[in-house]
């Protein structure tokens, strides 16, 4: 089967391998994960269920794969995906999950409760580190799949993240 244009841009092939690390992640975590089935882009990478109390826990995550800025703590989104995610988060609950090669690990945010915190600049979104919750350490597996390359920017930053 050809692979499309979707699927061989760089940006989407990182992107499955930060999706398969944060689906398995999830599934770690006992949630029942569920992904996208067709061969285009999506508002958001799957959603995520768990027995919670007397009911049920279900959100949308969104896996974003790369190093947050060496400028100071922050990584961010584009703008227009904030706008789609402002908007889907007023209909069911939204986790961003960072894969950060540069801090080596899994940090998340819910979009809903920080969303109003972002720095708007240019064509991007972007939130203080100080804002998301540190999931775990990335593995030095999961970091050669992500295979982000030393940018000497980042030669005297600081990690957040200790």
């Amino acid at each position: 089967m050809t692979k499309s244009k979707f699927q061989q841009l760089k940006t989407t092939k990182v992107g499955d391998v930060g999706e398969l690390i944060i689906r398995q992640h999830l599934n770690s975590y006992g949630f029942d994960v569920y992904g996208q089935v067709f061969d285009c882009s999506y508002p958001v990478d799957g959603y995520a269920s768990k027995s919670h109390n007397d009911g049920f826990r279900v959100f949308a995550w969104e896996a974003k794969c790369y190093a947050r800025l060496f400028s100071r703590p922050a990584n961010g989104i584009d703008r227009k995906d904030f706008y789609t995610y402002r908007d889907l988060s007023n209909s069911i609950e939204l986790v961003l999950f960072f894969l950060d090669p540069f801090e080596q690990a899994i940090y998340s945010m819910d979009f809903a409760t920080y969303h109003e915190t972002g720095s708007h600049e240019g064509n991007k979104v972007f939130f203080d580190l100080e804002f998301m919750k540190l999931n775990r350490a990335l593995t030095k597996s999961e970091l050669s799949l992500i295979n982000w390359r030393f940018d000497p920017h980042y030669r005297n930053v600081q990690k957040f993240f200790q």
